[in-house]
């Protein structure tokens, strides 16, 4: 069985006044050599439990999660593929999505 180091998850950014809300997620990729691809997990509830919701084609260190819902928190865990084996989830990163529409009756002040 291979050891494999973990991924990092570094920063979330989520969408503010965007016309489709997103988060973006940027990690720092796993120091073992041979990374296949890299799995995104996601929670509602912070410590999972965490679904799969996407599996890169690569090694890859950042992903936007277009499937969020403003007003809710989501919390997010990165694992490294190598050779087929998966390592343990990074550290977790939560975040609440913004509301995504602009505010409405603003007056301009002088």
């Amino acid at each position: 069985m291979k050891t494999l180091i973990l991924c990092a998850v570094l920063a979330l950014v989520t969408s503010a006044f965007a016309v489709t809300p997103y988060s973006t997620l940027t990690w720092t990729q796993s120091a073992t050599t041979g990374v296949t691809q890299n799995n995104v997990y996601r929670s509602q509830v912070s410590g999972g439990p965490y679904t799969e919701i996407f599996e890169s084609q690569g090694p890859i260190t950042t992903w936007t999660d277009n499937s969020v819902t403003p007003g809710q928190e989501y919390c997010y865990v990165v694992t490294a593929v190598v050779d087929g084996d998966e390592s343990a989830y990074s550290n977790q990163s939560c975040i609440t999505i913004v509301n995504t529409k602009p505010p409405t009756g603003l007056k301009t002040v002088q």
